[in-house]
């Protein structure tokens, strides 16, 4: 397990047997991961993914990516009457929250 890396997390969905949206996938690797909830973000490009991990406490990110076919353009954070807790442009930006979160910089 490479906790804390996207391979960790990819090989933990891997071995579960299921897929997205199933509860199974984010409560198995929360479990596999050893974190909480709300330790947790749940980045996604469909919105069907993002609301069942909200289901289960986990924090939910959305990366505009435009060039993907069917690209949803309506997302909106929380903040500004959306159902995502974090809206970024890119995944540099998501690094930058998270080095920002932890009092470093990107």
């Amino acid at each position: 397990m490479y906790k804390g890396t996207s391979k960790g997390l990819t090989s933990c969905i891997l071995d579960m047997g299921s897929y997205k949206p199933n509860s199974k996938i984010y409560l198995s690797a929360l479990t596999h991961l050893n974190l909480e909830p709300h330790q947790c973000a749940m980045v996604a490009a469909h919105i069907h993914d993002r609301r069942a991990s909200a289901t289960h406490g986990m924090k939910t990110m959305f990366v505009h990516q435009p060039r993907e076919h069917n690209a949803p353009n309506d997302v909106k954070s929380n903040s500004s009457g959306g159902e995502v807790d974090v809206y970024v442009e890119s995944f540099v930006d998501i690094a930058n929250l998270l080095a920002e979160a932890k009092g470093a910089t990107a």
